[in-house]
């Protein structure tokens, strides 16, 4: 049943938008060949053509790849804003990945991702360890070694990994030790790899599984965050003889077996582990103080209880990263993830948004005759998009993409519900609109339901109207609805909604019966009788 009023449409349009990537003109440390350097290719035209599928094509998008003019064309250019997408690091040096966001924030340019002050602190593992420790996040043993004093640690096995390294510098096969002489072989290893280094941890060795929660969003002002679906690292089809770890060369040699033996799936985790760990991600996404996007990286211990062992605040963004395979398992498409960075970027220069406007309430937001109506939540997506798309709605409801919906989780004039049944599953969806304006008068935009036949739509409509009347006060509520879904027209007629026009589509209202106007006051009212 759709019922359309207006159509605010992608605000990504019109805009001048920036994307600073790696340096195409100087090495790059994550190109360990010729192969992986076309592989980074693909991953731009990609980002080209997704990019292209934005807005219609109406915004004007520069990609910048040349960094010793990268501040003189950001100055000419002037954008709405930047893409920080360069996770080489400024010159393709990675040490230097946090002075693009700084540059940024020195010339005031808008851009979305972490600052610089979240990358020096996401950048040390150390910290992230003792900041997730104090927030009661499980996280493994970790001890902080010097280079060059002969310092080992005290417990095994462990794994030694550079405390200020990214992108999974450092780690090879070789980091995995067992003992002290182990453990004294890669310590000097590292010294003569990396001499600018001065710490190093050694991290408790969880040989369990290890998966990825990826967030979108802010914590205030902005869309309020939310994680995707977790993915894990299957190593299944790993040789036996190499450890189970994502090395560097997992993601810098297409011709590693790590490159070309682990996969990437969705996690299958339990509904409690994965609302722990979804809630653990977001304290840190609001410590650290990420922005827009953010992804954290956890393994589980012999009890199967997951750890946290690493925060990404500047993920990759490639259409086969880590991050767009978690929206991927979403329903969203890699378009639609970019786009839900550009607006989650663009909205913290916006007015705050009252905190009503989404709510993480799992409870029903209203109950009618056994069906519960609450805010959709980014997580239901996948739903809403399958049952619109369903054979039996499809040719009546206008597909929305992901990120059009998730663009009216936030929308003041909107309100997109999830319909559950007895059960609390759901059973389909309905966005009300016009709640802010002058009018009182809300628009049933639309309401779906995924199963005819049970009386769900009629009991989600009695739900709706009782919303609309009792909780918000409207004096109307208006929908519009195909003038052959004769079902649908029927059912709202027995609710007692009445016909208004014909235009297309059938125009429908009810008036809310307990409305009453307030007493005109007229000119001569106020005169009193001569007595």
């Amino acid at each position: 049943m759709e019922a359309s009023m207006y159509d605010n449409s992608s605000s990504i349009t019109n805009l001048d938008l920036v994307i600073v990537l790696a340096d195409s003109r100087l090495d790059n440390p994550y190109h360990a060949n010729e192969a992986q350097k076309a592989h980074d290719r693909g991953d731009v035209v990609r980002l080209q053509e997704a990019m292209g599928r934005l807005g219609d094509g109406n915004n004007r998008v520069t990609y910048l790849d040349n960094h010793r003019h990268l501040l003189d064309e950001l100055r000419r250019i002037d954008p709405d804003l930047v893409l920080n997408f360069c996770n080489a690091g400024f010159g393709n040096q990675p040490e230097l990945q946090m002075h693009v966001p700084a540059l940024l924030e020195m010339f005031g340019l808008p851009f979305a991702g972490a600052d610089a002050a979240c990358l020096a602190k996401c950048h040390d593992k150390a910290s992230i360890n003792a900041a997730a420790i104090n927030l009661d996040i499980p996280t493994p043993r970790m001890e902080l070694l010097r280079l060059g004093t002969g310092q080992l640690p005290q417990h095994y096995p462990v794994i030694l990994k550079l405390n200020e390294g990214s992108g999974s510098m450092g780690i090879s096969t070789g980091s995995v030790v067992r003992d002290p002489r182990q453990a004294s072989a890669r310590l000097s290893e590292l010294a003569r790899e990396s001499p600018a280094t001065e710490w190093v941890v050694a991290e408790e060795f969880l040989d369990g599984r290890e998966f990825s929660v990826a967030v979108l969003g802010n914590p205030e002002p902005g869309m309020p965050p939310f994680c995707l679906p977790a993915l894990e690292v299957d190593f299944s089809k790993l040789p036996a003889n190499l450890p189970r770890i994502m090395t560097h060369d997992s993601k810098a040699d297409s011709t590693s077996p790590y490159w070309q033996q682990l996969a990437i799936v969705a996690a299958d985790l339990p509904d409690t582990t994965r609302e722990a760990v979804e809630r653990q991600c977001l304290q840190i996404f609001s410590r650290f103080g990420c922005r827009d996007y953010a992804r954290f990286d956890f393994r589980t211990d012999a009890q199967g209880t997951p750890r946290l062992i690493d925060a990404n605040a500047h993920p990759e963004w490639g259409a086969e990263s880590m991050m767009a395979r978690m929206a991927g398992f979403a329903g969203i498409q890699y378009e639609d993830f970019l786009g839900h960075i550009i607006r989650s970027a663009r909205c913290r220069a916006a007015p705050k948004r009252p905190a009503a406007l989404y709510s993480e309430n799992r409870a029903p937001m209203l109950d009618a005759r056994g069906i519960h109506l609450r805010p959709t939540r980014p997580e239901d997506i996948a739903f809403v998009r399958e049952v619109e798309s369903a054979p039996e709605n499809c040719s009546m409801v206008e597909q929305w993409p992901a990120d059009k919906h998730l663009d009216a989780l936030y929308q003041p004039h909107r309100k997109h519900l999830i319909i559950e049944d007895e059960a609390g599953k759901p059973a389909g969806y309905a966005i009300l609109e016009g709640l802010q304006g002058p009018e009182q008068t809300a628009f049933l935009r639309r309401i779906v339901v995924a199963h005819k036949h049970h009386g769900i739509g009629d009991r989600a409509l009695q739900a709706i109207e009782s919303y609309c009347f009792d909780e918000l006060g409207v004096t109307d509520l208006k929908l519009e609805v195909h003038d052959n879904n004769g079902k649908a027209i029927g059912l709202y007629r027995k609710h007692g909604f009445r016909e208004e026009g014909r235009y297309g589509m059938v125009q429908m209202a009810m008036h809310n019966r307990h409305f009453q106007a307030p007493p005109a006051v007229h000119g001569d009212s106020q005169r009193h009788s001569p007595r």
